[in-house]
């Protein structure tokens, strides 16, 4: 596997600010986590923050949520999945996984990419999907 470049993980984060923490670089926006690990990087890594921008238990679970028995995507780029996602199968163009996640704290599952160089990226579904499902058994909201 090629390495990551810092400027590609700007763009993939739309410049969030980056964080390192568990021998992993981290950035985290609204709904979403991405975890590169260090030796994968390629390029300066001054700005980067010392510490986790997310509870601890939280990252360690996605860092630790790639298992092989999780079914495999090959190149995932699609219009079904949201920019952001498309941007990250740019970082590694395929052997992705997924996989269901829940973190103790949350209401509702996230959905996992991870890739066999353990790069791991957790989003809700809003983020990672270009549509809003129905929520089946979900009355509608009526305007006011």
């Amino acid at each position: 596997m090629d390495e990551i470049t810092i400027e590609a993980i700007h763009r993939l984060t739309d410049n969030a600010t980056l964080h390192r923490a568990f021998n992993h670089l981290i950035a985290a926006g609204p709904g979403w986590l991405l975890a590169v690990p260090l030796p994968l990087l390629r390029g300066q890594i001054k700005g980067v923050v010392d510490g986790c921008p997310v509870p601890h238990d939280e990252l360690l679970a996605l860092i630790d949520s790639a298992q092989p028995r999780q079914r495999v995507m090959h190149s995932p780029m699609s219009a079904v999945f949201s920019e952001r996602v498309n941007r990250l199968m740019g970082l590694c163009p395929s052997d992705w996984w997924f996989s269901p996640m829940r973190y103790p704290r949350a209401d509702s599952p996230v959905g996992v990419f991870s890739h066999p160089s353990s790069v791991h990226f957790a989003a809700t579904m809003d983020v990672l999907f270009s549509f809003q499902p129905l929520h089946l058994g979900q009355p509608e909201r009526e305007a006011a």
